[in-house]
């Protein structure tokens, strides 16, 4: 068991040396105290698009917090910190929460994957797609899937998660429900508000967009 706790100390170790000289981050990352199932806890919010440097403001908020809940609202981004986002998010021992009125996309979704554990509110969104390759002709990108499949596999997830996380073309989504997590074997917990629980900041409400599904 120490030698554990030790080993995550070094690698979190390495993985604050990369945050020195961070460029303007794109996303807002914060850190709140909010009501969560009848108690304080500290909360990191990330809203925005991801952009590179984001990882590097992640990482600076997370070594305030021995235990946080990352709450999350993002159409997605740059791959890389999504990626690395989840790491730390690992590393922590975080829980990762998206609410009914937030989405969490593409490289959003990656960095909720690694929570512990994984929660969504009812009408929660997150939602996938295979990696877009980063040139004129577009397409999906084989060495970018590859990232992503390296890095679930680091998470512990099952094949079926892998396969259903980047079935999607990369100008389509795939939105995860609670029904395709249990049959791909993704644990995801339903979060049920209690009380004040993380107050609304009085955002109008947006539709699922699985709303007019069959």
């Amino acid at each position: 068991m120490r030698s554990a706790i030790l080993q995550r100390g070094v690698v979190f170790g390495l993985l604050v040396c990369a945050a020195l000289a961070a460029p303007a981050a794109a996303a807002t990352i914060s850190t709140e105290m909010r009501d969560f199932h009848g108690r304080k806890v500290p909360m990191i919010v990330i809203r925005g698009e991801l952009r590179v440097g984001d990882e590097k403001t992640f990482i600076r908020r997370a070594l305030e917090l021995e235990d946080a809940v990352v709450l999350m609202e993002s159409p997605g981004g740059d791959l890389k910190p999504g990626l690395e986002i989840g790491k730390v998010i690992r590393l922590k021992g975080y829980t990762t929460l998206v609410r009914k009125a937030a989405r969490c996309e593409s490289a959003c979704a990656l960095a909720w994957l690694a929570g512990a554990p994984l929660m969504m509110e009812a009408e929660g969104t997150v939602g996938f797609h295979a990696v877009w390759e980063d040139t004129a002709e577009g397409g999906v990108s084989s060495s970018g899937n590859a990232l992503v499949g390296a890095y679930a596999n680091a998470l512990g997830l099952p094949d079926k998660v892998i396969e259903y996380i980047t079935e999607a073309q990369p100008e389509d989504m795939r939105y995860l429900t609670f029904r395709d997590a249990e049959e791909i074997g993704l644990l995801v917990r339903r979060y049920v508000p209690r009380g004040n629980d993380i107050v609304p900041d009085g955002k109008p409400q947006r539709p699922h967009p699985l709303a007019s599904a069959p």
